[in-house]
């Protein structure tokens, strides 16, 4: 069944797109103590 089904590449895009901010928010978050000290 899963071959019927056929994701839209905008949608993955989307995807990884999100990971990808989530990734440098967390970095940011990370390094912000640190720049502050």
């Amino acid at each position: 069944m899963s071959g019927t089904w056929h994701r839209p590449r905008h949608v993955s895009q989307f995807h990884q797109a999100s990971i990808g901010d989530q990734g440098t928010s967390e970095a940011s978050i990370t390094l912000s103590p640190e720049a502050l000290v």
